[in-house]
């Protein structure tokens, strides 16, 4: 049996602050206690070093719970209350009638009363449980998105692919589903997310994690019950429907070995689990009902790019994986997460092919990210690991080299990214079994670079082999063969040879034309390049056009804080401009 992976990859914390923290006996058995229920407890007996240290830390990927003594409580609540990481604020008192007044202005401090740590720990558990069950974001994709066929929620992609990278659950731990008909779910939903879920009937749902569901509805009634009480929150019960026939969804009936230890009849669904939405009513005791059936997670009109990707990101290893996904997606935000990650698995670090694969996927997220000296660091590190197991010229290091000539096109550094891709050409060419896929794209890399140095007819050069190269593996309609004609004709207007660059340009255009499902990316990049022509001509309105089709293609497919999509919103700023 696997041991369980925390799923939402932010780290939790109680965070303690008394005078006497330090060196109390009675603070050290509850330090002790608290330990027992979160890995990380920090300890402050000076509020500047406390708040300090609150400030330093990342709030998209900390989670703290915070407990304060009555004597220091009411001097520091007004600065820690405000801060987006602080979840939860416990007070304590010997005397708890001289906390009550103050306390009640601030919804994060709990309204229980608390003579002492000890009796915040149970109350603690509780919290980080009624958390662990909110935190379960919802992604949605509508009834005519599904019947267009021509958009996916990034989020709900995103999901998809995430959940593809689990563990699979042994068949001795499978619930055999013809004596289950329904499960349920209780728990608040913000007031956004339930607004999508009423005028998404028709549509499809998907956990973003994990899912607790319970086949007792009493007690998914009592974890919704909760959030009746909050304005920003809306209390919801999940009535899930189980079609037995249809059911391929990975799960698992917890029992008394789950995170909620106290509860019975728990059964935990595989994180990206797709549900129906049947509807959303109010029942006869003013609680709100979401009815969902459980559907087949692969819907074809919106599986193909995600096969796409999913191939893109298999590897060797879970960690790996998970890093080319959070590269493809945008999610940035959790690359140090990672990294941590990475540097703390002994196992990774054992094998040198594992390593030098990992070592290439962190540094070219960091790459994607912006940071080019992580970049830089990651890839060299990686290139250092494969020169030690394969010689120089064995094709494994050349997507090692193309994407240190990357980083250092990035740079602008046109010398060194031309000498580390003609290094990543030469180790395709040298081995025994080329990769022909590989050789057009360092071509094509070789053919932008001399571009960018206006040195048209060298990259002409380059850029011929890449398409004659393509031709020979790929379909005669393959997108791949429009973005190189797409490419070859910006770089014959920029030689002013208009007739010549007229006819590449026509071939990208009837092979986009017979694509019936177009890769999102390929139809991108077709429309920057189309863009940078017009630009080229002096047509700045067909620039904005074109640039402003591209983003709209971004934002059917990727998270709206990808870099991507800045970069198109720059494209569309210079044609403005002009």
């Amino acid at each position: 049996m696997s041991t369980p992976v925390r799923h939402n990859f932010q780290r939790d914390s109680v965070i303690w602050l008394d005078n006497n923290v330090n060196t109390s006996k009675d603070c050290a058995k509850a330090r002790h206690d608290l330990q027992a229920i979160t890995n990380s407890v920090k300890t402050f007996s000076n509020p500047n070093t406390c708040v300090d240290f609150l400030l330093r830390m990342n709030s998209n990927n900390e989670l703290v719970f915070f407990i304060v003594s009555d004597t220091l409580g009411e001097s520091i609540i007004q600065l820690i209350h405000p801060m987006s990481h602080v979840h939860r604020i416990y007070v304590y008192s010997s005397n708890t009638s001289n906390i009550v007044s103050w306390t009640n202005q601030y919804d994060k401090i709990s309204p229980n009363v608390f003579e002492n740590v000890a009796s915040i720990c149970e109350q603690l558990k509780n919290d980080r449980k009624k958390y662990e069950n909110d935190f379960v974001a919802i992604s949605f994709v509508s009834k005519s998105e599904i019947d267009a066929g021509n958009r996916q929620d990034p989020s709900f992609m995103y999901n998809q692919l995430l959940k593809d990278q689990q563990l699979t659950i042994t068949a001795s731990q499978q619930l055999q589903w013809q004596h289950v008909k329904k499960v349920f779910r209780g728990q608040g939903i913000s007031t956004c997310e339930f607004n999508k879920l009423i005028n998404g009937v028709g549509g499809l749902l998907s956990f973003n994690n994990f899912l607790s569901t319970s086949l007792n509805r009493n007690i998914a009634r009592d974890f919704a019950e909760p959030a009746k009480y909050l304005s920003d929150e809306t209390s919801a019960i999940f009535s899930m429907n189980i079609d037995s026939h249809n059911c391929k969804c990975p799960f698992i009936v917890v029992g008394n070995l789950g995170f909620y230890q106290t509860l019975e009849q728990e059964v935990l669904f595989s994180m990206g689990t797709v549900f129906l939405i049947e509807n959303v009513k109010k029942t006869s005791t003013d609680q709100w009902e979401v009815q969902l059936t459980l559907t087949d997670n692969t819907v074809d009109n919106l599986a193909h790019y995600t096969a796409k990707v999913r191939k893109q990101i298999h590897s060797s290893h879970l960690l790996i994986s998970l890093v080319k996904l959070m590269d493809e997606m945008g999610q940035y935000k959790m690359i140090d997460v990672f990294a941590d990650i990475f540097a703390e698995d002994d196992i990774i670090h054992q094998h040198p092919e594992r390593l030098a694969e990992m070592q290439h996927a962190m540094g070219t997220a960091y790459l994607s990210a912006g940071n080019k000296n992580k970049a830089l660091e990651f890839l060299e590190n990686s290139l250092t690991t494969y020169l030690k197991f394969v010689p120089a010229d064995y094709s494994s290091p050349s997507p090692t080299y193309n994407n240190i000539g990357s980083v250092y096109l990035s740079k602008k550094n046109h010398k060194k990214a031309l000498e580390y891709q003609q290094k990543a050409l030469d180790c395709q060419l040298k081995a025994s079994d080329p990769n022909l896929n590989s050789i057009a794209t360092y071509s094509m890399n070789m053919g932008t670079i001399h571009e960018s140095l206006g040195q048209y007819n060298e990259a002409l050069v380059h850029l011929q082999r890449s398409l004659q190269l393509q031709k020979q593996y790929l379909g005669e309609d393959d997108p791949a063969l429009s973005l190189t004609y797409d490419v070859i004709a910006r770089i014959c207007y920029e030689k002013q040879e208009f007739e010549r660059a007229a006819s590449y340009k026509k071939q990208a255009q009837d092979i986009n034309q017979k694509v019936t499902n177009p890769d999102p990316n390929s139809l991108v990049q077709s429309s920057i390049w189309a863009g940078q022509i017009s630009l080229l001509q002096g047509s700045y309105n067909d620039a904005i056009g074109h640039y402003q089709c591209a983003l709209t293609t971004q934002q059917k497919y990727l998270l709206p804080n990808h870099p991507s999509i800045a970069s198109t919103y720059n494209h569309l700023a210079r044609a403005y401009y002009k």
